[in-house]
């Protein structure tokens, strides 16, 4: 009878362990893309799965979204996602004065 041996090739087990988060993406999405396909509360989610505060400015700078007025170092991401939607939905009206 077969002596039942373990598998050389396959790789250790590991514990479980959660993954890491991967790091913030802040070109993933587009703020104004999502505000005028999918509108206003489509964007108001999609900064709310944004938690930390330095992802938000990231997301802003990336986006080349103007907060206005410049917010302190210390506002709380909730401000920030505030200012974020204002940017957006500014963007979006100056395009569409430009466009007639």
């Amino acid at each position: 009878m077969p002596v039942d041996r373990p598998r050389t090739d396959e790789p250790p087990a590991t514990p479980d362990t959660p993954a890491a988060d991967p790091p913030f993406d802040p070109y993933a999405i587009s703020a104004v893309a999502i505000l005028i396909n999918e509108g206003r509360a489509a964007l108001q989610s999609r900064l709310a799965a944004i938690a930390r505060a330095e992802d938000l400015r990231a997301f802003a700078k990336a986006q080349r979204l103007t907060l206005d007025p410049p917010l302190a170092a210390d506002a709380a991401p909730d401000t920030l996602r505030a200012a974020l939607l204002a940017a957006a939905e500014r963007r979006v009206a100056s395009r569409d004065s430009a466009s007639g």
